[in-house]
C-alpha cells in the first residue's frame, strides 16, 4: 500500500511505522527538517512541504493507496487552527485531485459533538460544536466527505477523543504538575485513548472499511476526571501536583467537553480492540516509562519525531 501521510509529527509517523512494518511505501510531509533520522529509521520517506501553502505538492508522485491527513496546528492558536482546518483541508483537497488517490483518512476530533451534559455519543449523535476549534474540525469533515468520489474514492474520518502516550497527555501531566480538581472538574466525564490505539484503529479503517464511514476512536471506558485522580492518587501515594516541579511537563489547555464517546461502531465493524482498554492499562505503561510506576523499572525515553 503506497501511502501519503500529511503532518508526519507525534501521530503521523507512528502511523507510517506501522504501515511500514506490515510492507507499505510511506511517504511522510513535514514542515521541518527536524526528525528526519527519525522518520527514515522507520522507513519512512521525508517530504519537506507546508500544506497550508500552494504548491505543496510540487514534485510528488501520482497514484497513492491512501492519503492521511493528521496536520496539526503548532501553536495551537485561532489562526493556526484556521491554517490547518480550513485553508490547509481547502488546499488539500485541490492539489490532491491531481495525484490520483484512492483513499483518505482524516483525523478529527470528538470534540465535534454538541453533547456536554454527560450524555452518550455515537457517530450519529448531533455534530454542532460551540466553540470555533470544533467548528473548524466538523467543517473539515464536511469538506472532505464531500470530496468523496470526486478527488478520491472514498474517506474515512477517525474522530479521537483524548490521546496519550509517549511522553504526551493532558490529564495525567495535570496531576503530576496540578492544581487540584475543584468540585465542578472532579463530575466531568473524559474519553481518552493512547496513541498505539489510534495507529491500530487508523491501519484498520485503511485496511478494512468498505466505504466512506465516521468513526469514533476512545477506549472502552469513558471515566470521571475525579475518579483518574483518585485511582492516580492511590497507585503513586501522592496528591495531585506534588512530585514534579510546576512547568516541568508540557500544558495545553483542554477544553471542559463533558460526554461519554461510544467506540461499538468501530469494534462492531472492523474488529477493533484497544491494547489499552481504559486509562488504568494505559497510565500505568506510561508512568513506568516516565519511572514514576511503584516499584517498576524506567521505561525508555519517550520516542521524539
Amino acid at each position: 500500500m503506497r501511502t501519503l501521510i500529511l503532518g508526519c509529527g507525534y501521530l503521523g509517523a507512528a502511523l507510517g511505522g506501522e504501515l511500514v512494518r506490515r510492507g507499505a511505501e510511506v511517504w511522510g510531509v513535514r514542515r521541518s527538517i527536524a526528525g528526519d533520522a527519525a522518520l527514515l529509521q522507520a522507513g519512512i520517506r521525508p517530504v519537506h512541504a507546508d500544506v497550508t501553502q500552494p504548491g505543496w505538492c510540487a514534485g510528488l508522485p501520482t497514484d497513492w493507496d491512501a492519503v492521511v491527513y493528521c496536520a496539526a496546528p503548532g501553536a495551537g492558536t485561532p489562526g493556526d487552527y484556521r491554517a490547518v482546518y480550513e485553508a490547509g483541508v481547502r488546499g488539500a483537497i485541490a492539489d490532491l485531485g491531481r495525484l490520483r488517490v484512492r483513499r483518505v483518512l482524516y483525523t478529527s476530533s470528538t470534540g465535534v459533538y454538541t453533547a456536554a451534559d454527560g450524555e452518550w455519543v455515537t457517530e450519529e449523535s448531533p455534530a454542532e460544536p460551540r466553540d470555533e476549534k470544533g467548528r473548524l474540525l466538523r467543517a473539515a469533515e464536511l469538506m472532505w466527505i464531500a470530496a468523496a468520489g470526486t478527488v478520491c474514492e472514498t474517506v474515512l474520518v477517525l474522530r479521537i477523543s483524548g490521546m496519550y502516550g509517549w511522553g504526551r497527555g493532558y490529564y495525567l501531566r495535570r496531576f503530576l504538575e496540578g492544581p487540584e480538581l475543584d468540585a465542578g472538574e472532579a463530575q466531568r466525564w473524559v474519553n481518552q485513548v493512547h496513541r498505539d490505539d489510534v495507529v491500530s484503529a487508523a491501519v484498520l479503517a485503511l485496511e478494512r472499511a468498505p466505504s466512506t464511514r465516521t468513526y469514533n476512536v476512545a477506549d472502552d471506558e469513558p471515566a470521571r476526571l475525579g475518579e483518574i485522580f483518585a485511582w492516580l492518587t492511590e497507585r503513586l501515594g501522592r496528591c495531585a501536583g506534588s512530585g514534579h516541579p510546576a512547568g516541568t511537563l508540557p500544558r495545553r489547555r483542554r477544553g471542559a467537553g463533558d460526554k461519554r464517546v461510544s467506540n461499538a461502531r468501530l469494534k462492531a465493524e472492523l474488529g477493533w480492540q484497544p491494547r489499552y482498554p481504559t486509562y488504568r492499562e494505559g497510565y500505568e505503561a506510561e508512568l513506568r516509562r516516565m519511572g514514576l510506576w511503584p516499584g517498576g523499572p524506567a521505561g525508555e525515553a519517550p520516542e521524539r519525531v
